[in-house]
């Protein structure tokens, strides 16, 4: 049995209610870049490991993103809604895809929905999938091919492993359908942008 099983148990339990602001939630006040920091940090607190760097936003990662036009510019030095909403998609996006590969989500997805209707699918979404896995965790429900539940302390590393083997299926298919977007599918549409 895993040593510090009761650790992953209570982080389980806390990102069984984990849930993101949604869009009219986000603050609607112009904030400087230190305030954006410490904003996006909190909202994204329940994902930080113990080596915190998986998480780690920087003034100079956020003035990359907009050079690399992944999100908008600031207006006077201050950043609004739609750069919280960006800040946080890109943050948890770079866990798993390259910046090029977020770049073409990102104006795909605001293109298709604009950045508000984006932005609370991606949080739908998220809270879904997370929520899906503690539920399967937390109660065992879920087994294996072989029919062994991975709640069954002899069989933890069964969860170990179908968890690796679930990112590494995600992340494929994520960079396969990134792989697919034509160009014509990341023209903007300028009206549903400036949301």
């Amino acid at each position: 049995m895993m040593k510090n099983k009761s650790i992953y148990d209570g982080w389980i339990d806390e990102m069984a209610s984990f849930q993101l602001p949604r869009w009219n939630e986000l603050s609607s006040v112009p904030l400087y870049m230190d305030q954006l920091l410490a904003l996006v940090k909190d909202y994204l607190k329940s994902f930080r490991l113990q080596d915190t760097s998986n998480m780690e936003i920087t003034p100079a990662m956020v003035n990359n993103y907009v050079k690399l036009g992944l999100m908008p510019k600031p207006e006077k030095k201050r950043y609004y809604r739609r750069h919280i909403a960006y800040l946080i998609i890109i943050t948890l996006f770079k866990q798993a895809i390259s910046i090029q590969e977020i770049r073409k989500v990102l104006v795909y997805l605001a293109a298709s929905h604009g950045n508000e209707q984006a932005y609370n699918l991606f949080c739908t979404y998220l809270e879904t999938s997370v929520r899906k896995e503690c539920h399967y965790y937390q109660t065992g429900e879920f087994t294996y091919e072989n029919g062994q539940a991975y709640k069954d302390p002899d069989h933890f590393d069964h969860y170990i492993i179908w968890n690796a083997c679930s990112l590494i299926t995600h992340l494929i298919f994520s960079r396969r359908l990134i792989e697919c977007l034509s160009p014509e599918d990341l023209v903007l549409d300028e009206q549903k942008i400036s949301s």
